[in-house]
């Protein structure tokens, strides 16, 4: 069977509006812009302010706030609205090499990115409300994080990153667009992939954006030169700024064609799409909603893992007829849907303890509780073993924030972060640890004794 194709997430207002400019760089000082568009929904007006020092968004920025975007689903869209995660993780999810030279442009990004002001003039969909309204906020509204004292950032540095309540509002809402995370990886260049992006926004109608999406469209060169935010408004450097990123679209089949036509600055350009990605089935999206997944969710796990849902509802219920009391069930759907390999001996036990009347209470809860211990060591080994030690920490990290949440501060999640990659905290025992302890209802307790594990292990070094 062939693998399906995986993918990403974006805020489709952030996109439609293309906050963030294509381009790779841009002058030193160039700090402020204000254009009004009608992008044949809506006409609306979009005005930027950044600090001299960092500029206006641009470059990299882009695939930064798409991981951004997808951690913070993948975190279950925390009520915070803060993503915790290591810079490492950050930069590996946008799609660059773990380099130096890498971690000072992410730096660079959050910094500019949190110290950025935008004012949207009836142009930002309220998807909740479902109407068009005026937006004022920074593109990121915290960003905090641990680091050594000779750099800025590095691999070991954790961040806590708050998104500004419009765009985690809007996220949770379910407005979002997918991105083909195979495309993006093999798309070579930040102004491709932005382009990528901003084209695909395209395809959606705005207050409708799970409707059928277009072939193809036409638009005015200079209109389109704004609206991706090129500087240079001479047609035959639009077309220079534009090209590389054409020729790599149409060599991934992502665009069939994109063709000039007219002369000067009455140009247009015709865009003419090839093979995108099938939007999540919609029922889809709305049983999972029903069962209290979020919407943002929803639509990930639907685009993701639509053939195998019903049969995780189905194995839930069977777990939930056996006794199992999970502490979240959305969430426990959730993790059914991604690991369903997890819950087959308990699956089978459950099946079991139907036809064996004479098991007691006592000893079902026991057996329960070892169970899962069990497969969360054995399901992260599998898993895992494949993995070198940064990947192993990280992969150890995200499962241990199912738990862990909102409990550690971004300090304490270097710590563990630390304790992981030398040894000190062996993923396989933190990962059954905390399963079994949610099972048990301690988490709290054992979150305690996993602080006390790290304060000593801190001492002794």
């Amino acid at each position: 069977m062939p693998k399906r194709d995986e993918k990403k997430w974006m805020e489709l207002n952030i996109t439609r509006l293309s906050l963030i400019s294509v381009q790779r760089s841009i002058p030193a000082g160039y700090r402020r812009w204000d254009v009004e568009f009608d992008d044949g929904q809506h006409p609306y007006r979009v005005g930027c302010l950044a600090l001299p020092e960092y500029g206006v968004p641009h470059g990299i920025d882009n695939d930064i706030m798409t991981a951004l975007i997808n951690l913070f689903i993948e975190q279950g869209c925390p009520t915070d609205n803060a993503v915790t995660a290591s810079a490492y993780t950050l930069l590996k999810a946008a799609g660059h090499p773990d380099t130096g030279r890498n971690y000072k442009n992410l730096h660079e990004s959050l910094m500019r990115l949190q110290t950025t002001s935008f004012l949207i003039s009836e142009g930002w969909w309220d998807h909740g409300r479902r109407r068009w309204t005026t937006a004022t906020f920074r593109y990121l509204d915290q960003v905090e994080f641990t680091r050594p004292d000779d750099a800025h950032l590095d691999s070991r540095s954790m961040l806590r990153v708050v998104l500004p309540g419009e765009i985690a509002k809007s996220v949770r809402a379910g407005y979002l667009k997918p991105l083909n995370a195979r495309l993006m990886q093999a798309l070579k260049q930040p102004t491709t992939r932005a382009l990528y992006g901003l084209l695909d926004a395209r395809r959606h109608h705005p207050q409708h954006p799970q409707s059928p999406t277009v072939d193809q469209f036409d638009v005015p060169l200079l209109d389109w030169a704004r609206h991706c935010r090129i500087l240079d408004e001479r047609p035959d450097r639009i077309r220079r700024a534009l090209d590389p990123a054409h020729t790599e679209l149409i060599d991934q089949g992502y665009l069939l064609s994109a063709t000039y036509h007219g002369r000067g600055t009455k140009q247009t350009v015709t865009y003419v799409f090839g093979q995108a990605a099938a939007p999540p089935d919609p029922e889809l999206v709305t049983v999972l909603v029903s069962h209290g997944v979020s919407a943002a969710m929803a639509q990930k796990l639907a685009g993701e893992h639509g053939d195998t849902i019903h049969a995780a509802l189905t194995r839930m219920q069977l777990l939930l007829d056996g006794g199992y009391t999970p502490r979240s069930r959305p969430a426990f759907l959730v993790d059914l849907i991604r690991h369903p390999d997890k819950y087959t001996a308990s699956a089978a036990a459950m099946t079991e303890r139907d036809h064996q009347a004479a098991t007691t209470r006592q000893a079902d809860a026991a057996r329960r509780l070892q169970e899962a211990e069990q497969q969360a060591s054995d399901a992260f080994e599998e898993s895992e073993q494949h993995l070198g030690p940064a990947d192993r920490a990280e992969a150890a990290l995200r499962t241990a924030r199912i738990w862990i949440r909102t409990g550690f501060t971004t300090q304490e999640y270097d710590l563990l972060r630390a304790a992981l990659m030398d040894g000190r905290v062996d993923p396989a025992e933190l990962n059954a640890g905390l399963t079994s302890a949610a099972v048990a209802k301690r988490l709290p307790e054992a979150l305690h004794e996993l602080r006390q594990q790290l304060t000593r292990a801190t001492l002794q070094s």
